[in-house]
């Protein structure tokens, strides 16, 4: 249970996440509310997957280490292990929170998004492209 608790949370966290924003612009938009809930309907996909796209950090850290734990081998040599993978995870993060900042509009033109969705799509995938450092090593630490 020790293992399957924080797995699971960190599985659960994403679409609570998802849930939240929806809520929020959905009541608080006012008659706007149709375009922006569009427009989180576009962006939120992007920056999730964006995400997702780190989850073999994850297994591979999850295998590495209890391979390593199962041959016995010394804590620093593991601690080693998970400081690089988390290092891979960050770089990595960083860098893809610098294409959702730097090229969103084009991230979104190849969605086929225009007009005032498009607006508001970008203003939400630059805050989640801020915090992408951040969920890609919350994933990955867990």
């Amino acid at each position: 249970m020790g293992f399957c608790a924080p797995l699971l949370a960190s599985n659960l966290i994403s679409p609570l996440l998802t849930m939240t924003d929806t809520a929020f612009v959905g009541r608080c938009a006012g008659e706007a509310s149709a375009v922006a809930l569009a427009a989180l309907g576009v962006s939120t996909p992007l920056t999730d997957y964006s995400v997702s796209l780190f989850a073999f950090i994850t297994a591979g850290l999850t295998s590495i280490v209890s391979r390593g734990v199962a041959s016995g081998e010394d804590e620093d040599e593991l601690n080693g292990k998970v400081y690089g993978a988390l290092f891979i995870a960050g770089a990595s993060s960083l860098a893809v929170g610098a294409l959702l900042l730097a090229r969103t509009d084009a991230l979104l033109d190849l969605l086929s998004v225009t007009g005032e969705v498009k607006t508001i799509a970008a203003g939400y995938t630059r805050i989640r492209g801020f915090a992408m450092p951040a969920a890609v090593l919350t994933a990955s630490a867990y």
